[in-house]
């Protein structure tokens, strides 16, 4: 469950996730694009991946893509750090983040010669003016 002192006075539930996953979590968490060379040790990027209306509902989704990197000798890896990287997200994001289910298959990225697990997560929220 989330607490309000890893909230304080942030507007942004992308700066609140980045913080309490660098607060709580192992691995070092980037921006998109930020995060330069080859993969040494795992680590974590953290992204807005859009919204959507709920039909029907004055509110919104929005979506944050949680992208988990590994050097390539170490895929073996990625369950320990999935399991504990989603422990860690129902114990302090909830309910400010809200898993989607979708989890992407693993993938082998050349640019950083690491693999990489992508889960989805959503935030709901009240649309303004409506």
């Amino acid at each position: 469950m989330i607490k309000s002192e890893d909230i304080g006075d942030k507007t942004s539930v992308w700066q609140i996730v980045a913080d309490i996953l660098k607060k709580y979590g192992e691995l070092p968490v980037y921006p998109p694009a930020t995060h330069k060379g080859q993969c040494k040790e795992p680590y974590i990027v953290l992204k807005a991946d859009g919204a959507t209306i709920i039909p029907g509902y004055s509110s919104m989704q929005q979506y944050y893509r949680i992208l988990l990197y590994v050097p390539k000798n170490e895929y073996s890896k990625l369950d320990e750090y999935d399991k504990k990287l989603v422990k860690l997200i129902e114990e302090h994001c909830y309910p400010l983040l809200l898993p989607t289910g979708q989890k992407a298959s693993d993938y082998y990225d050349d640019n950083y010669d690491a693999h990489m697990r992508a889960f989805l997560y959503r935030n709901v929220y009240r649309q303004k003016g409506v």
